[in-house]
């Protein structure tokens, strides 16, 4: 299913706990300059909200082109408790991990290299 609307606000508002089997995350912009990272969307205040929305197993997949915020997307994934860090394509996931290459990003990322970053639900 797919939802219009702010992610976070949908999460708080629309889902209960342990309700969804995924969360996708894809290309969310990285805000690159110093001053504005506060503005990222995945902050440790959203992943502890989507780590709420997981049912136990269900899997947080995020993927970006832009190098530093893979490594802050990695850093406040693997700091939330519920989480634990999967590999790309682990298998007994239960969603697919196969992600949709749009006709901008095939233009776009021309060798640019894309961070897939997944995390499980503790069960």
């Amino acid at each position: 299913r797919l939802l219009r609307g702010d992610g976070v606000d949908v999460l708080s508002d629309m889902f209960g706990p342990d309700s969804l089997t995924g969360v996708r995350v894809f290309f969310p912009d990285p805000w690159p300059k110093a001053r504005h990272h506060k503005r990222r969307l995945l902050q440790p205040d959203t992943v502890a909200l989507i780590a709420d929305r997981l049912r136990p197993g269900g899997v947080l997949h995020a993927a970006t082109d832009h190098l530093g915020y893979a490594e802050h997307i990695a850093e406040v994934g693997d700091a939330e408790p519920r989480l634990r860090r999967v590999v790309h394509g682990a298998p007994g996931l239960p969603i697919s991990t196969a992600r949709p290459v749009t006709k901008y990003e095939h233009k776009a990322l021309a060798g640019t290299e894309v961070a897939e970053l997944l995390w499980e639900k503790a069960t």
